[in-house]
């Protein structure tokens, strides 16, 4: 029978696919999902993220609507964890920027960061772009 200063411990390697690495320079912002409602003065568009957005680096010149900037009285608010982003703009403003009828919003995001960057100073600035066909309703 071995003494116990004999037996020597086996370690096992875990094995961990590239597609489980949570490491932040692997995972690229991305919006996941989007909606939108509308109020009687205001369109509110919602948007969810793959990874928490640094809400220090979004400004209202971060968001453009229809290759225009985010109007004055439009309100940009993200939940506790950055995930969440709602962008509140008054119908009017909307209604004014919808081409020809078209009924698409095309909105870019640009210049945003993710929050959990291990690197602050370098941090990789992110431009997203979505369109929503919308109609008023009536």
């Amino acid at each position: 029978m071995p003494q116990s200063s004999d037996v020597v411990p086996v370690y096992r390697k875990r094995n961990n696919p590239a597609s489980d690495s949570f490491s932040p320079q692997t995972r690229k912002l991305s919006i996941e999902k989007f909606s939108v409602e509308q109020a009687p003065d205001f369109i509110t568009v919602m948007l969810i993220f793959n990874i928490p957005v640094d809400p220090l680096s979004f400004t209202e010149e971060s968001v453009s609507v229809n290759k225009m900037q985010l109007p004055e009285k439009s309100t940009i608010k993200f939940n506790r964890t950055g995930t969440e982003l709602h962008i509140a703009i008054p119908v009017e403003e909307i209604e004014s920027r919808m081409a020809d009828n078209s009924q698409e919003l095309q909105f870019i995001l640009k210049d945003i960061a993710a929050k959990d960057v291990i690197d602050k100073d370098n941090q990789p600035k992110n431009e997203l772009q979505f369109s929503i066909r919308y109609k008023f309703a009536e």
